[in-house]
C-alpha cells in the first residue's frame, strides 16, 4: 500500500450540459475493518492495480470513529475508555486523514448500546488532532440513545 495514498485533489466543477445533478460517495465507518478500508480505498481512489482490478481514480471518502471496542469498526483508538491505546494502524489513519480519504468524524466513539462517553474523550481526540495537525470538516452526529455525545434539538436524547 505504500506510495498508493494520493492526496485527493478536490475541485469544484460546473455541471456541463446536459447534466443537471451530481453525487458524492462517502462511506460509514461501521462494519469497515481497517484492512478492508485500506484495500478497497486503494481501488477506489488510485489508478494502481489492486486485487479488485485497476484502480478507479475516484474521490471517495470515509468516516471513522475515534473510539470503538468492535474490531469491525474503523477506529483510531482500540477501546472505548478515554485512555484506550491507539490502534496499531493509527499512524496510517493519520495519513488517510491528511490525504482526505477520511473526512468525517462519524462520532467520537461507538457508544451504541453501552454509553460511557465523557467530555475527556472529545478532549483527547482534539488534542491528538492538534498534535498531528489534522482537521476533519464533517461530524455526522448520530447513534442511539446511549450516544450522549450527540448535540442539537432534533432528538430527545441529544444534548444542547
Amino acid at each position: 500500500m505504500e506510495g498508493m495514498i494520493k492526496k485527493l485533489e478536490i475541485e469544484k466543477r460546473v455541471l456541463p450540459y446536459p447534466y443537471k445533478g451530481a453525487m458524492t460517495i462517502s462511506n460509514d465507518a461501521e462494519f469497515m475493518s481497517f484492512e478492508f478500508f485500506e484495500t478497497f480505498y486503494s481501488f477506489l481512489n488510485s489508478n494502481k492495480k489492486t486485487i479488485f482490478g485497476d484502480g478507479l481514480g475516484l474521490q471517495v471518502t470515509s468516516s471513522l470513529f475515534f473510539y470503538s471496542n468492535k474490531p469491525y469498526n474503523l477506529s483510531y483508538f482500540n477501546g472505548i475508555e478515554v485512555n484506550s491505546p491507539k490502534n496499531g494502524y493509527a499512524q496510517r489513519l493519520c495519513e488517510y486523514l491528511k490525504a482526505g480519504w477520511i473526512d468525517t468524524n462519524h462520532a467520537y466513539g461507538d457508544f451504541d448500546g453501552i454509553g460511557g462517553f465523557q467530555r475527556a474523550h472529545a478532549i483527547r481526540v482534539l488534542e491528538e488532532m492538534n498534535e498531528k495537525q489534522i482537521q476533519i470538516p464533517c461530524f455526522t452526529n448520530h447513534g442511539d440513545t446511549f450516544n450522549i455525545q450527540n448535540i442539537g434539538t432534533d432528538a430527545s436524547y441529544h444534548l444542547l
